[in-house]
């Protein structure tokens, strides 16, 4: 609760900034399996969250696509649900090798682990 006794908002008195259409495309990559694609975010790193993605095969073939509304969350853990819904995913089709294309690397970075010494 808020001082004012009304439930805390983190993404009250924020204003959204409407952006015009942009076009999206698919990135070819040379693999042999399916290439699953994820995304989340979060309204200012700690508000409203969700994320989603889509499975395709490595021809670009559109496959499956997900989303998922988090509440309120954090970026990483937007990234994180995304990567682990599109999995759930993959594997309900019975797709055992995945190809996962990410953008966040401290995300990659937390499930690769540390580097490893050679």
């Amino acid at each position: 609760m808020s001082q004012h006794g009304k439930p805390f908002n983190p993404n009250e008195g924020v204003s959204v900034t409407r952006h015009d259409p942009r076009w999206v495309s698919w990135t070819h990559y040379v693999y042999k399996d399916i290439i699953l694609k994820t995304d989340g975010c979060a309204l200012m790193n700690l508000g409203r969250a969700g994320h989603g993605g889509l499975l395709r095969t490595s021809s670009g073939r559109w496959l499956r696509g997900y989303f998922g509304y988090l509440g309120v969350s954090n970026n990483m853990h937007a990234e994180l649900m995304g990567i682990l819904q599109g999995l759930h995913l993959a594997w309900d089709m019975r797709v055992r090798s995945v190809l996962c294309v990410c953008n966040s690397l401290v995300v990659v970075n937390l499930i690769n682990g540390p580097p490893r010494q050679v």
